[in-house]
């Protein structure tokens, strides 16, 4: 993931945290999930390991 994606994903969860919403994401690759903590976006978003568990993370 490059910077252009970890920035699109910071405006997402600011758009999703003004309308009281939250963004959940599924990181499959070990490499995405890196990208999200060296950025410390892991500490904002909702990960979650697979598509599956990120959906049904919304459902709560």
């Amino acid at each position: 993931m490059g910077a252009r994606g970890l920035d699109v994903l910071r405006t997402l969860y600011r758009e999703a945290a003004v309308r009281g919403g939250h963004l959940h994401l599924a990181a499959e690759h070990h490499a995405v999930l890196r990208a999200l903590q060296i950025t410390g976006l892991d500490r904002l978003l909702s990960i979650s390991p697979t598509a599956e568990a990120a959906m049904a993370a919304t459902r709560r």
